[in-house]
């Protein structure tokens, strides 16, 4: 809380001012200061400007003639160029010729083929993924062993394409397929 005894007499003169009342006129000491201070400052930037400015000193005088024209053809001065020295071009160094990438080995069949469902887990279902990544069914990377939604929409896509019935199932039929030269890739 703002209490003004706990003040200084002219700490409490400036609290107690109406805002709204004008200032005193300077007197003469703030005056000279103030004459001397701006005269000062005026002072360093003439200095400043005269040794550190851009643009040359003003001269009374009249500038400077400016040398005379000279008048030269297109083949005066191409003629009057530098020749360019030619710099030996580096020798090609012999490029192997390129060798045929091996084809992928092809995930060979199951021995024994069991029935794949939604729910199921384990090598088969890897290798049942990683053959439909190469047909292009399922996106790569996705061979997780666990034969979910993904992998369910993966077989019923590939046995639509392959003209059998698309329950999701991977059973013998499918695998049979599936496995085989004769399975239709993914259609693009």
């Amino acid at each position: 809380m703002f209490n003004p005894d706990r003040l200084s007499a002219g700490a409490a003169a400036l609290a107690m001012e109406d805002p709204m009342q004008p200032r005193q006129p300077m007197n003469t000491a703030q005056r000279r200061i103030l004459v001397l201070s701006l005269a000062v400052i005026i002072l360093l930037a003439a200095l400043y400007f005269l040794f550190f400015g851009d643009s040359a000193p003003i001269s009374l005088s009249r500038p400077p003639a400016s040398p005379e024209p000279t008048f030269a053809t297109v083949i005066e001065a191409l003629e009057s160029l530098p020749s360019p020295t030619p710099s030996p071009s580096p020798t090609p160094s012999p490029v192997p010729p390129p060798t045929a990438t091996p084809a992928p080995t092809r995930i060979p069949p199951p021995e024994v083929i069991t029935s794949l469902k939604k729910g199921a887990k384990g090598a088969d279902v890897v290798n049942l993924q990683a053959r439909l990544i190469e047909l292009g069914y399922l996106r790569p990377g996705s061979n997780d062993g666990d034969y979910g939604s993904g992998t369910e929409a993966a077989v019923r896509a590939f046995q639509q394409a392959n003209g059998l019935k698309d329950d999701g199932i991977a059973g013998k039929e499918t695998q049979t397929r599936l496995f085989s030269d004769q399975a239709v890739p993914k259609p693009q």
